[in-house]
């Protein structure tokens, strides 16, 4: 039998136990289970939200965007340690949270009331933010350095400290 859903659930129980915890090193498994999870939770949320008034369906995206985004600042701190990066680099992701909102909410509004005003286009922030988008999952999947670095032992090794044989594809 496949170890594949023990693995996942190990996974995103550890992410959401260090929601908190910005040192050490998280691996690029931890990260792919992660946006897994989000992106099923988000098309619950949504489906969910189709049954709600348009306001509290707003109010329901915006909250659940936040809450799942949590756990996100963390582990992408550990991933750039995992690459042998300053963790503070994650200060990155907050202008992608608050335009990924934004649009939330004019695509929201857009399709709940067509009556409702359109609200300023965001299309040059869209620009300037895609790089940055590029950059955040290339270090959120990328294995990072191989051994240890200045932010702690190689969380692919096992607990003797031999190094594992990456998966194969």
């Amino acid at each position: 039998m496949s170890s594949f859903p023990k693995e996942a659930f190990e996974s995103l129980t550890r992410t959401v136990r260090q929601t908190l915890m910005f040192k050490g090193r998280s691996p690029a498994r931890d990260a792919g289970y992660f946006w897994i999870c989000v992106m099923l939770l988000a098309d619950a949320v949504e489906a969910a939200s189709r049954l709600l008034p348009w306001d509290a369906a707003v109010i329901g995206r915006l909250c659940a965007q936040s809450f799942l985004c949590l756990p996100i600042f963390a582990l992408f701190a550990r991933r750039l340690h995992d690459h042998n990066w300053s963790g503070w680099w994650a200060l990155m992701l907050p202008p992608l949270v608050a335009f990924n909102a934004y649009r939330t909410v004019q695509v929201t509004f857009a399709l709940l009331d067509p009556n409702w005003p359109n609200m300023p286009d965001a299309g040059a922030w869209a620009s300037l933010l895609a790089p940055v988008v590029i950059l955040s999952m290339v270090i959120m999947f990328l294995p990072g350095t191989i051994g240890a670095n200045r932010f702690g032992p190689d969380p692919r090794e096992g607990a003797h400290g031999a190094h594992r044989a990456p998966a194969v594809e």
